[in-house]
């Protein structure tokens, strides 16, 4: 199932344009054109065929895509995150209403498949930055400005670690010609060289992951719809694999996030089993101390009564105070003084 949003931007009331069932033409290209189709295709194919178990008709997973997009829009502007300082991209702030509208309505959209579930908001992709390529500035910042949007879009829609997943903007091959100022080819594989730096970033382990597109660039026309160096010149079967390779990547980094919950969880018993375990190490421990101590006494009563009595039990005026410990014990004697001890 899929929700895209409307061309026409509104912070306010996002607007919901098409939803459904996911075939080819649905929220692709502009409104109307339904014999077109984006990344979104592949991507939720692969993921419903990971996730999505159709012989089960009650606890299965059911896949649902927000797919909010804009044409011809920069990270650096349009959707330019808080954390980069400035003015936040008009487009940052629809994208996250728009989803934040969509999941708080989601059983108006889908009530078959909503009922009686949770719903949890399982990853992010992204695939944009030929614009960015357009100016040399917003593509010396674009890796900034991308590790920015993750951690903005995760702290806005309060998912701390939600898996994010990057389609590199492709359209240019790696053994292209990178000088070509005409078409910024140079800015473009800066672009690309960020995409794929920032699922490095250690913050971002095991959480964040980039796919290279380039090899998904197939020729200009005849063998391609159109000849443009963008919008991989209209090609199906590149807008294809993007969207395959995309929903891929997600698949291991919700897996890998699934594992880490588990593996969490089972470290968490396995600490509070350790604890009491060590508490009643350290019990026992105690309790075995003790029990020494008063058997040592025992053990050594004969003495200790002896002393007991020679320390207790003789008067200062040569009486004799009547011991009140074991007398069969007791060493009783005369001295020559006429002491008794």
């Amino acid at each position: 199932r899929i929700a895209c949003n409307s061309w026409k931007m509104n912070d306010s009331q996002p607007v919901i344009m098409s939803h459904g069932n996911l075939y080819p033409g649905l929220c692709a290209g502009n409104p109307g054109q339904n014999n077109q189709l984006g990344p979104e295709l592949g991507f939720g194919w692969t993921v419903g065929d990971a996730f999505f178990n159709p012989r089960k008709t009650d606890d299965s997973n059911r896949i649902l895509l927000i797919k909010v997009a804009w044409g011809g829009k920069s990270l650096a502007v349009d959707f330019r995150p808080p954390s980069s300082a400035e003015v936040t991209g008009p487009y940052y702030n629809s994208m996250v209403a728009t989803v934040k509208s969509t999941l708080q309505n989601i059983t108006h959209y889908f009530p078959d498949d909503v009922a009686g579930r949770p719903v949890l908001l399982s990853g992010f992709a992204w695939h944009q930055g030929w614009n960015d390529g357009c100016n040399i500035t917003m593509t010396r910042e674009y890796e900034r400005n991308l590790a920015n949007l993750i951690r903005d879009i995760r702290k806005d829609l309060d998912t701390p670690l939600l898996p994010f997943a990057i389609a590199t903007t492709g359209m240019v091959k790696r053994d292209g010609n990178e000088t070509d100022a005409k078409l910024g080819k140079d800015r473009r594989q800066i672009i690309i060289k960020a995409e794929l730096a920032v699922a490095k970033y250690e913050e971002f382990e095991g959480n964040v992951a980039s796919l290279d597109t380039r090899p998904f660039e197939r020729p200009k026309a005849p063998a391609s719809p159109t000849d443009q160096n963008y919008h991989w010149m209209g090609n199906a079967e590149s807008y294809w694999l993007v969207g395959k390779g995309l929903g891929e990547v997600m698949v291991d980094l919700v897996i890998l996030r699934e594992r880490n919950e588990e593996n969490k969880a089972e470290n968490t018993t396995k600490r509070k089993k350790y604890v009491h375990i060590a508490l009643w190490v350290l019990i026992s421990a105690t309790v075995i101390s003790t029990l020494a101590r008063v058997g040592a006494l025992w053990y050594f009563r004969a003495a200790i009564l002896k002393v007991w009595n020679k320390i207790f039990h003789h008067t200062s005026d040569g009486g004799i105070i009547e011991p009140l410990l074991d007398h069969s014990s007791v060493e009783v004697m005369e001295t020559n003084s006429g002491d008794v001890i």
